[in-house]
């Protein structure tokens, strides 16, 4: 199971930075919109792959104000957009307010998110001969590729004279910086990284320079971070490390 970690900076008018400072201070649990999910009025359902039909929404009216938390598609007057609303913990203890003009303050906030039915669909997308997902589609516009080459080695000692055993090899982990231009690459990127499910499968890639040079990767950490620039425009820089053929 997914861990899911949301975060994110809010700008507060004085009276609402007072009531979040109270908020912070004395809660430890909240009700988390996720605005990855955001999806516009009168639509049927999100299309983010994402159950929330026991759950609640965050409505909100075009200047951007929450007008309720409403059960979802029960539509209050004045909405525009809304995005499901998790049960999250703050995932730090420091709970701090920056106060950039007397009257406008800043938040920084993250959560661990508790009850988020979120029902992700199987990877869809182009894979090798072997079923193994392809990662170039993404990567075609990839920024800040970066190659690091480490030689690792195993020793093995006999305890003889001349029976040190070294096998030296080297690992090869490209990072790179792919831009996620619409809902449609947004959402087929992240039911990738729930196939892969961390470092746990593997993915076909071509580093750039070679176009004959197909090989087998994994993700080099378990934890991907996206950023959400827009609803419909994210970010997401990973790493991923070369396995032998």
């Amino acid at each position: 199971m997914p861990r899911h970690t949301v975060s994110f900076d809010v700008l507060l008018h004085t009276e609402a930075a007072r009531a979040c400072m109270a908020a912070l201070r004395q809660e430890t649990r909240f009700l988390v919109p996720q605005w990855q999910h955001v999806f516009e009025q009168p639509t049927a359902a999100p299309d983010a792959g994402v159950s929330v039909l026991q759950g609640s929404c965050l409505a909100l009216d075009h200047f951007g104000y929450a007008v309720e938390v409403a059960p979802p598609f029960a539509w209050p007057a004045g909405t525009d957009v809304a995005a499901p609303a998790a049960v999250a913990r703050l995932a730090a203890d420091q709970r701090s307010i920056r106060h950039i003009t007397g009257r406008v303050a800043s938040a920084p906030a993250s959560f661990q998110l508790e009850q988020f039915d979120e029902d992700v669909p199987a990877y869809d997308g182009p894979v090798s001969p072997s079923g193994i997902p392809l990662l170039d589609v993404f990567t075609e516009t990839a920024q800040g590729i970066t190659e690091q080459v480490d030689v690792d080695a195993n020793k093995s000692d006999t305890g003889l004279i001349d029976g040190l055993y070294e096998a030296r090899f080297f690992k090869r982990t490209f990072t790179l910086t792919v831009t996620l231009r619409n809902r449609a690459e947004v959402l087929a990127f992240r039911r990738l990284l729930f196939a892969l499910k961390g470092r746990l499968n593997p993915l076909r890639w071509t580093p750039p320079y070679d176009c004959e040079a197909e090989g087998t990767w994994r993700l080099a950490a378990d934890a991907v971070e996206l950023s959400y620039l827009r609803p419909n425009l994210a970010q997401c820089t990973f790493s991923i490390t070369q396995l032998p053929e």
